[in-house]
């Protein structure tokens, strides 16, 4: 996330938003394993990935995001202090 960020600061967006990418395919099966552990950070990079997509006039890959949005929706649904 740091390099897409950085990546964005020096107006290089598609490769901003490539990295972002990267980074939230590389840790979506860790996350899905261990939600509690990641669920900060994947929500914090999803949220940045949607919005570099929205500035590149671009459609978020669903195919990327839905394992992600479905351990959400799970955590979501489950009692309070359930984990």
């Amino acid at each position: 996330m740091v390099l897409a960020t950085c990546l964005d600061a020096m107006d290089r967006g598609d490769d901003g938003l490539a990295a972002n990418t990267e980074a939230i395919a590389t840790l979506t099966d860790q996350f899905v394993r261990m939600p509690p552990a990641f669920a900060r950070l994947m929500g914090a990079m999803a949220q940045k990935y949607i919005e570099r997509c929205e500035k590149l006039g671009r459609e978020p890959d669903l195919a990327l995001l839905s394992p992600m949005i479905a351990v959400f929706e799970q955590m979501r649904a489950q009692p309070e202090g359930k984990a």
